[in-house]
């Protein structure tokens, strides 16, 4: 018996998978690791591994880059959150304008000028050695936390639905993933990307379809018994710091988070650097908040489809709706198509974050550090060890989140905010510093991003850890970075140093 079923949700039509499910999820997991191997065969350096040659088309890229941020986290917390909460974190769309024109105009031609394997040399030519390496250090604690929690949720959801033990789910994502993203490298991360971009998009086009259908209402159905539940309101904007989520809120986070990411993350500078040109980096961030459009939207009528069929049996934990719906409702065959989709979402994050990792590691650590020349080939070798070792990292980070208790997690679009967003705002406003050539010193930066590191971890987890009162996630990332970029802006006026040119 599932969770859903012991809050006393409906039976279903369905207990579980049945054998074509499993046919068409292993299908799937075969096709992602021969594309792997296809594609290793064609690697003769760390050029063609971490930036596939830097001539892969925008489109592809920028669909890349939005299944590798969409996880398994966001195609279950979205339509939980809408279920739970109502409409109000669609607000953070309207952001995407000033985001566009500040990450496309600014950040992107910055890093292409460059040519640049790890975003973090651009902290070396500006500061010095000591934040460069800050820089990496923060980016792989960042992409191991985010890994860990979406194997966590994958592996939390499939689990609900097939039956199958929590632990050897785990396996099996992490597992998959990390054969191909070692095997075929940034190339094969990219196009397997693009594929699971379009299962994602399937998968909540059928949830919405059968709704629809099954049920015979639509859209505006939806919406009118959506409006006339009682929920938590969402106000438009609020002083009070412990308000969860305010449509101003939310649009500064979103700006925040999208362009501390754009700046700062691996994961979408590899993406830029991987096109041959600033113009084609430009258009594929055009495609890829095009795409994100599109793909909150359905995640937000999937919500409110779900709503209306589960409305008299909704339980407190709305995350679990999807899964349950997936894994009781859905027709077998199409069931497994919708799982495909959720280890779609899962591994296109952890084969961007685990190829992203190596990348820094070899570049920022290994080639920047080291006494004595290495050969591409033994540079390549050691770039496919230490994404198997980023892999078996993110397991284990996915059973420690899984020791937390459920309380102090919040649900998933809460775990999504507090995670690692304190380091998310910080790095982002390094780059910034980097970007805007901010006379500070090396030392001025790295103890200002410990300022920052250090208020946004009390914003983000001071209930769990201090016992403070719960804060709003929204605020995490403006406040680490605020606080990190105007400590080094004002820092480097009593300390000054020679702008770098």
């Amino acid at each position: 018996m599932t969770p859903f079923l012991a809050m006393g949700g409906p039976p279903g039509r369905f207990e579980g998978l049945h054998g074509i499910d499993y046919a068409a999820i292993l299908l799937y997991l075969a096709a992602v690791v021969l594309l792997g191997y296809t594609f290793s065969r064609r690697q003769r350096d760390t050029e063609e591994y971490f930036l596939a040659g830097r001539n892969m088309p925008w489109f592809a890229v920028g669909l890349s880059l939005l299944a590798s941020i969409l996880s398994t986290i966001t195609y279950l917390s979205h339509p939980g959150e809408i279920i739970k909460h109502g409409l109000g974190a669609n607000s953070q769309l309207l952001s995407y304008p000033i985001v566009f024109l500040l990450v496309g105009y600014l950040v992107v031609p910055f890093l292409m000028r460059l040519k640049i394997t790890s975003a973090y040399e651009c902290l070396e030519r500006q500061f010095d050695l000591s934040t460069r390496l800050f820089g990496a250090t923060i980016f792989v604690l960042i992409r191991l936390a985010w890994m860990g929690t979406i194997v966590f949720t994958a592996a939390g959801a499939l689990a609900t639905i097939s039956g199958l033990p929590f632990s050897t789910v785990v396996l099996g994502v992490a597992a998959v993933g990390t054969v191909y993203t070692t095997l075929g490298g940034i190339r094969a991360v990219i196009w397997t990307d693009v594929v699971q971009f379009f299962i994602l998009l399937g998968g909540a086009l059928f949830t919405i379809g059968y709704v629809a259908l099954d049920a015979g209402t639509g859209p505006l159905t939806w919406y009118g018994q959506m409006a006339a539940a009682d929920m938590e309101p969402q106000p438009l904007f609020s002083l009070d710091p412990t308000v969860r989520l305010t449509w101003v809120g939310m649009i500064m986070w979103t700006l925040f988070w999208w362009i501390c990411t754009a700046a700062g993350d691996q994961v979408a500078v590899q993406r830029y650097l991987s096109t041959d040109s600033a113009t084609s980096a430009r258009r594929s961030f055009a495609c890829n908040l095009t795409a994100s459009v599109v793909i909150t939207l359905l995640l937000s009528l999937c919500g409110m489809a779900l709503y209306s069929y589960y409305h008299a049996h909704l339980p407190a934990d709305t995350d679990s709706v999807f899964p349950h719906f997936i894994g009781h409702v859905l027709p077998r065959g199409l069931a497994g198509l919708v799982v495909a989709a959720l280890f779609s979402a899962a591994m296109s994050s952890l084969d961007s974050g685990i190829n992203s990792i190596s990348s820094v590691i070899i570049t920022d650590y290994y080639r920047r550090l080291r006494t004595m020349a290495g050969t591409p080939g033994r540079e390549l070798k050691l770039a496919r060890a230490v994404t198997v070792a980023a892999g078996v990292a993110a397991m284990l980070i996915c059973f420690l989140l899984d020791s937390i208790p459920d309380d102090q997690r919040g649900n998933l679009f809460d775990l999504t905010g507090r995670i690692s967003s304190f380091l998310v705002g910080t790095l982002g406003a390094m780059m910034f510093l980097a970007i805007l050539k901010v006379p500070a010193s090396g030392r001025v930066v790295i103890v200002s991003a410990l300022a920052g590191m250090s208020a946004g971890l009390v914003w983000a987890q001071g209930h769990w850890l201090f016992g403070l009162p719960r804060l709003a996630w929204m605020w995490v990332i403006p406040v680490s970075s605020l606080i990190t970029f105007g400590s080094a802006f004002a820092l480097s006026r009593v300390f000054p140093v020679r702008a770098v040119d």
